[in-house]
C-alpha cells in the first residue's frame, strides 16, 4: 500500500465518508454538484450552506432544532470536507471545482463493484460515479487508461461493452499492480 498516493487514498476514503452521513451526501448532491455543473462561477460560502440547511428542514426535521451557531459550525465543517476531498480550492477561496479522479481510485472502485457481483454495465452506470462528478466521457477515458496500465481488458462498440479485470480481486490488484 505504500506505493498508493495520498490523493488516491483520500479519494477512496471520500466515498466511504460521504455515504456514512445522509446530510453530507444530500448537501453535496443538492448544493455542490448542481453549483459545479451549472454555474460559470461556482462559489459556495458558509452562508450559502446555512441557507441550504434552512431549506432542508422538511427533509431533515432535526435541523429545525439546530441553533444558528451549530448551523454555521456545520457549514464550516462541510466546506472543509469539500476542500479536503478536492471539491473546493484551498481556503480562503470559496470556489468549487470538480477534482480530477485518479485512475487508481476509479479502478479500485470499479473492481470493488464488480467483485460485489454487479454486471459490467451496472458497475459503469453505478451511482457512485455521480459522487465524483464523473461524466460518461471521463469514465471512458479512465477505462482506457486502466487498460493501458494492464489492469483490465476493455472494448466498446456502441452499446456492446466487454470489460474483464486482469485480477481476481481488489486485493490481488492492489498487491500485484500497486504493491
Amino acid at each position: 500500500m505504500s506505493n498508493i498516493s495520498e490523493i488516491t487514498k483520500a479519494q477512496i476514503i471520500y466515498i466511504y465518508l460521504i455515504n456514512s452521513d445522509h446530510l453530507i451526501k444530500q448537501t453535496f448532491l443538492k448544493l455542490v454538484k448542481p453549483t459545479i455543473e451549472t454555474s460559470s462561477n461556482p462559489i459556495l460560502t458558509s452562508q450559502g450552506v446555512v441557507a441550504f440547511l434552512d431549506g432542508e428542514v422538511k427533509a431533515h426535521p432535526e435541523l429545525d432544532r439546530w441553533s444558528d451557531y451549530l448551523k454555521r459550525r456545520w457549514a464550516r465543517g462541510f466546506l472543509a470536507f469539500c476542500r479536503d476531498f478536492g471539491f473546493m480550492k484551498r481556503a480562503p477561496s470559496t470556489e468549487l471545482t470538480a477534482p480530477r479522479i485518479r485512475v487508481e481510485t476509479f479502478t479500485f472502485l470499479l473492481f470493488a463493484l464488480l467483485q460485489a457481483g454487479l454486471s459490467n454495465m451496472e458497475a459503469i452506470g453505478h451511482d457512485i460515479w455521480v459522487l465524483y462528478l464523473l461524466r460518461e466521457e471521463q469514465k471512458e477515458n479512465l477505462l482506457t487508461e486502466s487498460q493501458a496500465r494492464g489492469w483490465l481488458y476493455y472494448a466498446r462498440a456502441a452499446e456492446i461493452m466487454e470489460l474483464r479485470p486482469k485480477y481476481e480481486s481488489v486485493e490481488e490488484w492492489i498487491e500485484n499492480a500497486l504493491g
